[in-house]
């Protein structure tokens, strides 16, 4: 009996498995329950309580697996909340730094603006203030000559009576002697005296009147000069409170004189200066001290474009007539003193550079070619730049071996301060009888810019170094890297002028060695046709970022792993 209840027991265990795999455990309890019931009668009381044990067992089982199970899913979201939070936080550090970023790059490009501005507004009130200075000094030179001219007048005055005086003196002395000589007898005698004594007296009478005269005339002076110093005193305070107005003389395109003032243009008629409107009344005067006054009033506005537009005009014929400088440089500094109110009254660049063409045709003589270099005669104008500085440096008046070094103060002194030099030269923009345009290359702004030029006759050693010998007794300081080409003659002078400087291949004309080399050997269809061939020749170029003690071995590899065609050659 007992067997059988075990039986049953494990039966319904097996049952209650089953049931527990596919079904929850509430419908399990309740399904083995049912069944123990049915066999309650046939089973032992310890067997039953048994199985119930094991069944509550196996809910709490379940229940805490399910709460692991929640507790890890819990952490799984949790874990997923901080991730998203952490992205949301990177992605808004990352706009913010991309904000921040643009906010400086606007304020960094508002100040270069303003730098600009301030520095454009610096030069022009200097160049206000230096055109008022001149101004200043002029006007003073011609009043201290005017004094001068008074008191010379004064001086020619006063000594022209003196010698009348003196002469007028002399003659009746004389004349009285001879009218004594004369006269017979005493009475004629005392007759020829008196007579004496009269003219002496009217003569006396005669050169009190003409010294009167010259104080008069003297006080008149002082009063002129008086009133010329009150003038000038008046007029600088008139300067002071409110500028005058100091006129510009310029030629028209008929070459006749036109006067700038206020905004208004006069032509000469006469003595004075006419409104170029033939409808206007407008008159201009010339004071003592140079300045020009309104002495009747104009009928219309002023119109300073058109003021602008003619000193624009004048400017460049001036330029066109007296200098050679290109057409495109005469208008750029010409349009630099423009405003941007007068820029669009100015005629157009095109039009402007055909007047400076046909002003040049119809004025310019043509300069006769050297065929000598003891032919070459370099003009004044040629000698200074556009600001009338010196620009020629160097020139060594060799008949048979001319050598031309040019270069500004403000070049010199920029390729003073740079420790590394570019050097090379150019052939085909040289003068005739000249070899080669030679150009040494300076840091400005952390930029590289050309700031000494030479014209050489030749390629020698010798010209390079006389060049670098003038150059270098302009400097203080010596460079510290000097970046060449593969010129022998050039690197030996640099060696010699700059022994302490170190000497640079450019990349660039090794570059162009190699591709001259290739075209020696006849290896041009290889390199264009053999994409081996190429890659293996141009690797030659890399040689040159490979240590010195490495070259051998590298170019060994390179040679090994070219074609046959290549490592022939």
């Amino acid at each position: 009996m007992a067997y059988t209840v075990l039986t049953r027991s494990k039966s319904a265990k097996s049952n209650v498995g089953q049931v527990t795999h596919s079904d929850s455990l509430e419908s399990t309890f309740n399904h083995v329950m049912k069944h123990l019931d049915e066999e309650a009668s046939n089973s032992s009381t310890g067997s039953y309580f048994d199985l119930q044990k094991y069944l509550s067992d196996q809910r709490v089982e379940e229940e805490r697996l399910l709460q692991e199970q929640a507790a890890i899913e819990k952490e799984r979201i949790a874990e997923q909340q901080r991730l998203e939070e952490k992205n949301r936080q990177d992605q808004r550090l990352l706009e913010e730094k991309l904000a921040l970023e643009e906010r400086r790059r606007h304020e960094e490009e508002i100040r270069l603006q303003e730098l600009r501005r301030q520095e454009e507004e610096r030069r022009r009130e200097e160049q206000e203030e230096q055109r008022l200075y001149e101004q200043r000094s002029y006007e003073e030179q011609q009043f201290q000559a005017r004094v001068r001219d008074y008191q010379e007048e004064e001086r020619l005055v006063r000594e022209r009576a003196e010698e009348r005086q003196r002469l007028a003196v002399e003659e009746s002395m004389q004349q009285a002697a001879r009218d004594a000589k004369l006269e017979k007898g005493q009475e004629d005698a005392r007759e020829s005296e008196r007579k004496a004594l009269e003219r002496a007296t009217q003569e006396r009478i005669l050169a009190n009147e003409e010294a009167e005269k010259i104080a008069k005339e003297k006080a008149k002076s002082e009063l002129r000069t008086k009133r010329l110093r009150d003038e000038t005193e008046a007029h600088a305070t008139r300067e002071r409170e409110d500028p005058p107005a100091i006129g510009t003389i310029i030629k028209s395109v008929r070459d006749a004189d036109q006067l700038l003032c206020d905004g208004y243009r006069y032509r000469r008629d006469k003595s004075r200066w006419r409104c170029v409107n033939a409808h206007c009344i407008g008159r201009a005067g010339v004071t003592q001290l140079g300045f020009y006054q309104l002495a009747s009033s104009h009928t219309h506005a002023p119109n300073p474009e058109d003021v602008a537009k003619a000193r624009y005009n004048h400017e460049i014929r001036q330029r066109a007539k007296q200098s050679h400088d290109p057409p495109r440089n005469i208008i750029s500094d010409a349009r630099m003193n423009v405003s941007a109110e007068a820029a669009a009254s100015i005629p157009q660049y095109t039009t402007t550079q055909r007047a400076i063409e046909r002003i040049r045709k119809e004025n310019d003589v043509a300069r006769p070619t050297p065929t000598t270099f003891a032919d070459i005669v370099l003009p004044d104008e040629l000698k200074v730049n556009s600001r009338g500085q010196k620009f020629l440096l160097y020139d060594n008046q060799d008949v048979d071996r001319r050598v031309l070094i040019s270069a500004s103060e403000y070049a010199l002194d920029r390729l003073d301060q740079s420790s590394s030099w570019h050097v090379d030269g150019t052939f085909k923009v040289a003068p005739k009888l000249f070899q080669q345009l030679y150009t040494i290359h300076g840091y400005i702004r952390g930029k590289t810019v050309p700031l000494v030029f030479c014209i050489l006759p030749n390629k020698t050693q010798a010209t390079y170094e006389e060049v670098f010998t003038e150059i270098n007794t302009h400097l203080e300081n010596l460079p510290h890297h000097i970046n060449l080409d593969f010129e022998k003659a050039a690197e030996n002078a640099l060696s010699s002028v700059f022994p302490e400087a170190e000497l640079h291949g450019c990349f660039f004309h090794l570059k162009q060695c190699l591709w001259r080399k290739i075209q020696e050997l006849g290896l041009k269809r290889e390199f264009l046709e053999n994409e081996q061939s190429r890659i293996a020749m141009k690797n030659l170029g890399a040689l040159a970022f490979v240590k010195p003690e490495d070259v051998p071995i590298v170019f060994d590899k390179i040679k090994s792993d070219a074609p046959t065609a290549v490592q022939g050659k």
